[in-house]
């Protein structure tokens, strides 16, 4: 599989102990393939559905994930502790 913009996430497995996230897609071609992400600290997936299509995948560093999620977190605990 040359490219896997666009493609289908059939499904992901997230293993916390081994930091490993093992996701299985399909491409634009029904070519069928496996992304395989290690040593992973912490990830983040946006509205996920079935029939996701993959757009982007990105690797950055620890502190800039907690910048960037600190707030949609705060807002997080907020629905769940208001029963949202």
């Amino acid at each position: 599989m040359k490219q896997i913009h666009d493609s289908k996430v059939v499904n992901y497995q997230i293993d916390f102990e081994s930091l490993k996230i093992e996701m299985t897609i399909v491409s634009e071609q029904n070519e069928k393939g496996k992304i395989v992400f290690e040593d992973l600290y912490a990830f983040h997936f946006e509205d996920q559905l079935p029939n996701s299509i993959l757009v982007d995948i990105v690797e950055d560093e620890i502190d800039l994930f907690v910048i960037e999620n600190k707030k949609s977190g705060k807002r997080k605990k907020l629905l769940l502790a208001n029963g949202l």
